[in-house]
């Protein structure tokens, strides 16, 4: 039966679109700015840190003022009082489909999309945190976004439609390069059994940076989208560790670094978002309190999307093992670096939370999730799939991972430089912005997801027909 493309669109609109529910009428904002950021301190890379709002009101609703925008949009007519002070830059779907109705427009904000903090600060921002799994998107007609969770510290930055955590999000085309073994599995459990992905990724300790923002089209939760730098503590292995031939404990942290990436369904069709890094480095601190026995262990793995593109700097100092482990990540423009990185150090150490003295907040336990229909939708095909048609989906599940064409030798150094031996001194917005590190880049073609790659080759199977559906045109 041939369908009509707009009927068909309609048909996934709820897909694309992703409908909210009824809402509390909006809460009035008390104070004038009362989401710029507040002024604190900034991590090595000189992102804001933890942010917070600039208002007493400890979750003001973004409903309940008025947006000022980079490219203009203020309302003359609008009586109540400004949202932000420092202009936040908006970026709204610009679709076909947009256009016709269809999608993006069931915001109660009467926004297409999202409303980031971007070049006023910086670019980025950096949470540490508690991150653990939320749902994948999944392929046409939706957009294809990896979706994690980070429980903030208490009192930082949160919407009422957050539900106490930051969504983190990036498109899985885009990360399709990754080669370290935990990304691949991860990728690989996302299609093989989707139930299994929350306990993969765990939901413990984590750092994160990349572009706040407001998901005006999903309640108005608050997101870091797309995540430039993402650094995770992971469930490890079960063999037995050692550290400097004691008893010890392993310590897995996964991580990838890059400088770009989209903002999914609900923006401006082919807009990418980028940072420059300083020195076009990224640096991680991992903590380790109260550890006394440090080691990396040999079987670590980097790798970048292009042979010498990419750079790993391991630093820890030896005599003082509590002061954690620095990270330096170096890449290239428009690459990637990815990572699984295997500290040994003494089981004490490892059972340890993060703590305010080391510079970090505890990893706490994170509200349920609430399952998207598209996740549910998505875990649905690929069980029916691995039900009827096996060995497709077996092809799909390959289809996920990148191959391991540039891998990175480290450099590890038992010292830490002076000047990364504590974080900076906080810095004031204004210091921030003197240094503008964002930018919007020129359309680009969008890199294959899992199943785009699965679906270049002929499938004859009902069941991986439906997982390899044209989208409606210009739904991205």
């Amino acid at each position: 039966m041939n369908v009509h493309p707009i009927a068909l669109a309609l048909l996934f609109s709820f897909g694309v679109g992703c409908s909210g529910g009824l809402r509390p009428a909006p809460k009035m904002t008390k104070t004038a700015g009362a989401f710029d950021l507040a002024s604190g301190p900034t991590d090595d890379n000189g992102f804001v840190l933890n942010p917070s709002w600039n208002t007493e009101e400890k979750i003001p609703d973004p409903r309940g003022c008025s947006w000022r925008f980079v490219d203009g949009g203020e309302r003359p007519d609008d009586t109540r009082l400004p949202c932000n002070t420092q202009l936040v830059d908006p970026d709204f779907s610009n679709s076909a489909l947009t256009a016709l109705g269809v999608t993006c427009l069931d915001s109660d904000l009467n926004m297409r999309g999202h409303i980031n903090w971007g070049e006023s600060w910086g670019g980025a921002v950096t949470f540490e945190g508690s991150i653990g799994w939320d749902s994948y998107s999944g392929g046409s007609p939706n957009d294809g976004d990896y979706n994690f969770v980070l429980t903030p510290p208490d009192g930082a930055t949160l919407t009422p439609g957050s539900r106490g955590t930051i969504k983190l999000e990036f498109d899985s085309g885009e990360i399709n390069r990754f080669a370290s073994k935990w990304w691949v599995d991860f990728e690989r459990t996302v299609f093989d059994d989707p139930d299994a992905v929350a306990r993969f990724v765990g939901n413990d300790i984590g750092i994160v940076s990349g572009l706040l923002g407001i998901d005006a089209e999903h309640e108005d939760h608050l997101e870091i989208h797309p995540v430039y730098a993402m650094a995770l503590r992971v469930p490890n292995r079960t063999e037995v560790a050692t550290c400097k031939n004691g008893s010890g404990k392993l310590s897995t942290w996964a991580f990838f670094v890059r400088d770009q990436g989209n903002q999914g369904g609900c923006s401006r069709v082919g807009r990418v978002h980028s940072i420059a890094l300083p020195n076009r480095h990224y640096i991680f601190r991992l903590p380790l309190p109260r550890a006394t026995c440090i080691e990396i262990g040999s079987d670590s793995r980097f790798f970048a999307s292009a042979v010498g593109k990419g750079t790993v700097f391991i630093q820890y100092d030896e005599h003082l093992p509590d002061s954690g482990v620095v990270v330096i990540v170096g890449i290239e423009p428009g690459e990637t670096v990815d990572g699984e990185l295997h500290i040994l150090t003494d089981v004490a150490a490892a059972a340890e939370a993060m703590t305010p003295d080391a510079g970090a907040r505890a990893a706490i336990e994170r509200p349920p999730v609430q399952a998207s229909s598209e996740w549910k939708e998505f875990k649905k095909q690929i069980y029916k799939m691995k039900k009827d048609a096996p060995d497709e989906h077996r092809a799909l599940v390959q289809s996920a991972g990148g191959k391991p064409l540039a891998p990175i030798t480290p450099t590890i150094q038992t010292s830490i430089p002076d000047k990364l031996r504590t974080r900076p001194a906080p810095s004031l917005p204004t210091e921030i912005r003197a240094r503008p590190k964002s930018s919007t880049l020129p359309a680009t073609k969008p890199a294959d997801s899992p199943e785009a790659r699965f679906c270049k080759t002929p499938r004859k199977s009902g069941v991986a027909q439906s997982m390899c559906k044209e989208p409606p045109k210009a739904s991205r």
